[in-house]
């Protein structure tokens, strides 16, 4: 069995898990998610969505939450390349509302990271090619999607990148944190 090493970030709840990997002259193995080792470091949820998106440097994807009723938490990590990844505390009742962490998630790494639910995600994308993978711990339902504005002033996250991002005409369009509060 391979072993994972949990730590706590300092958003509450927000964890990154990072593993062992099995190297020899083949390649290399890893374990991603270990149901029973997961639920051992408080991340209990019943995984039961898994998506991957593939994306060019210089993209932002997000900052994303699935919310209400459909909430959903999400382990995320790179199979190839490199983000910069963010998460943000969108819980109405935190005294973390509105603030944020960032870390590089790589291939290389292979750090998975644990975004629970009342958290909004994004990342900048910082290879070509870059492959992630998410596990979702509700179904994506349309309806519940909503986001942040990547560059909103008030959360005035410095995204490590000098030119124009390529976004999604939804991403460029979401909502800043406190219109998205005051909704």
């Amino acid at each position: 069995r391979m072993a994972f090493e949990f730590k706590s970030l300092s958003l509450p709840g927000v964890q990154v898990a990072i593993q062992d990997v099995y190297r020899d002259e083949r390649g290399y193995l890893l374990e991603s998610f270990d149901k029973s080792v997961f639920s051992d470091a408080g991340i209990g949820e019943e995984f039961v969505l898994d998506f991957y998106s593939k994306s060019q440097k210089n993209t932002i994807r997000g900052l994303h939450i699935q919310d209400g009723p459909a909430a959903q938490a999400k382990l995320v990590h790179v199979i190839e390349g490199k983000v910069f990844d963010v998460i943000v505390d969108v819980r109405r009742d935190s005294n973390c509302f509105g603030e944020y962490i960032t870390r590089t998630l790589s291939g290389k790494n292979k750090e998975v990271i644990y975004v629970p639910e009342g958290f909004a995600h994004g990342y900048l994308v910082q290879e070509d090619d870059t492959i992630v993978h998410y596990k979702g711990s509700h179904e994506y339902t349309p309806k519940h999607i909503c986001g942040l504005a990547w560059d909103d002033p008030y959360l005035d996250i410095e995204w490590p990148i000098d030119c124009e991002p390529i976004v999604s005409d939804q991403d460029a369009n979401w909502p800043t944190l406190e219109e998205w509060r005051n909704d």
